[in-house]
C-alpha cells in the first residue's frame, strides 16, 4: 500500500526536471548574468550586476523552489568584505534590490523577474565550441560529442518486443560535413558497454544532427537484425542541453521510435519518452579509439529549411521531409552484416 499511497500525491501532469547548475545569461542584454546552483530542490543564486551609477556589484539570493520549476526570493547585498589578497575583513549587510524570481520552462531556459522586468535567461556554454572546430558547426551540434547515457521508457505505452525501461550509450566523437546532405553532423557509435566510452571496430554505428525546423536533435542508431533478419533502427528525436536531453513532442512525435531500417518511416511508428544525461566529456571520448572512417551508402540531399511555426503548422508536409533526412542519416551507419546476406 506504500506505493499506492505515494502514487495518490504525485502531480501526473507535471514533467519533472531539474533545472542546470551554472552560469545563466539574457543573451540580448550581455554584461551581466546569474550564477545558480541547484542542491535537490534548493536553489542559491548569485548576480553580477551593476548599480544605478554604473560600478559593479553582486547579489545573492537562495531558498526552496517551488511547484514544479518555481523560485522566489529576496535579492540581498553586501559590504565592507575582503580584498583580493587583502587579510580577512567580514562583510556586513547593505541595502538588498528587492524580491527576485526565476520560472524555469526547461533545464537550460527560463524567465527571470526582478527590479519591475521580465527577462528571458539561458544556461550560458562556456565551451560547447571549440576554436579549432569548423567555423559552419554550429554549437547545436559540437556540444553532442562525447558520450551520452539515455532511459527508453517503454512501461507507459509497450509495444511487442518492448516493455519497460530500456537503455541506451551512445558516443559521438567526430564533426561532418556531409555535401550531399548540406549539413553538419556528429557521428559516432551504442558504446560498446557502459564503461569504455569509445567506438571500438564492431560498435553499432549512430549519427545525428540538429535540425532548426524543429529544434531538435535528430540521432539515428543502428540496433542491429531482427528474428527474421531485418535491420532494425532507432529514431530519436530529442531535446538536448548541456548536459540533460529529454522527450521534447511535437504535434505528437518525441522521443523514441523502433523500425525497421530503409523500410519503414520512424514517424508512423509509435514513440516513447526518452530522459538522458552526459556521462563523459568530448576530450575524454576522443581521447580514445574512434569509429572507422570508411562509410557506405549515398546520402540523399537535405530537405528544403522551413521556419518551427512552419514546422508545427503543417506537420504531414514536414513528415516526408523528416523522413528523407533520417533515410540520410541511416545511410552513415556500417551495417557488418549486411555483406554475408
Amino acid at each position: 500500500m506504500r506505493h499506492l499511497a505515494l502514487l495518490t500525491l504525485l502531480p501526473f501532469s507535471a514533467h519533472a526536471f531539474t533545472p542546470e547548475s551554472g552560469f545563466w545569461w539574457t543573451p540580448t542584454e550581455p554584461g551581466s548574468g546569474i550564477a545558480i546552483e541547484i542542491q535537490d530542490n534548493y536553489l542559491f543564486m548569485a548576480a553580477y550586476s551593476y548599480r544605478p551609477n554604473g560600478t559593479a556589484t553582486f547579489y545573492t539570493a537562495q531558498g526552496t523552489l517551488s511547484g514544479n520549476a518555481r523560485f522566489v526570493g529576496e535579492l540581498a547585498s553586501f559590504q565592507g568584505g575582503t580584498c583580493i589578497g587583502c587579510p580577512f575583513t567580514s562583510p556586513t549587510p547593505a541595502p538588498g534590490a528587492g524580491p527576485v524570481e526565476i520560472l524555469f520552462d526547461t533545464e537550460r531556459t527560463g524567465r527571470l523577474r526582478w527590479g519591475g522586468r521580465e527577462l528571458r535567461i539561458e544556461r550560458f556554454g562556456f565551451y560547447l565550441k571549440r576554436a579549432s572546430d569548423p567555423a559552419g558547426a554550429s554549437p547545436e551540434i559540437a556540444k553532442m560529442l562525447g558520450e551520452w547515457s539515455l532511459v527508453l521508457d517503454f512501461e507507459r505505452n509497450p509495444e511487442p518486443g518492448l516493455s519497460g525501461f530500456q537503455a541506451d550509450v551512445l558516443v559521438f566523437d567526430r564533426l561532418l560535413f556531409d555535401n550531399q546532405l548540406n549539413a553538419w553532423i556528429f557521428d559516432g557509435c551504442r558504446a560498446e558497454d557502459s564503461e569504455v566510452g569509445a567506438c571500438l571496430p564492431n560498435s553499432l554505428e549512430a549519427a545525428g544532427t540538429y535540425d532548426p525546423r524543429i529544434r531538435r536533435h535528430v540521432i539515428v542508431v543502428y540496433d542491429g537484425l531482427d528474428s527474421l533478419n531485418r535491420d532494425v533502427c532507432l529514431y530519436y528525436e530529442v531535446d538536448a542541453g548541456t548536459n540533460h536531453l529529454r522527450t521534447l513532442p511535437l504535434d505528437g512525435i518525441g522521443g523514441v521510435a523502433v523500425y525497421l531500417c530503409d523500410r519503414e518511416d520512424p514517424l508512423n511508428r509509435r514513440f516513447h519518452p526518452v530522459r538522458g544525461f552526459r556521462t563523459a566529456s568530448r576530450t575524454f571520448v576522443q581521447g580514445g579509439i574512434g569509429p572507422s572512417e570508411a562509410k557506405r551508402g549515398e546520402l540523399l540531399p537535405r530537405p528544403a529549411r522551413f521556419s518551427p511555426s512552419e514546422a508545427a503548422a503543417e506537420a504531414a508536409i514536414a513528415s516526408p521531409e523528416r523522413l528523407r533526412l533520417v533515410r540520410a542519416l541511416e545511410a552513415r551507419l556500417e551495417r557488418p552484416w549486411r555483406h554475408n546476406r
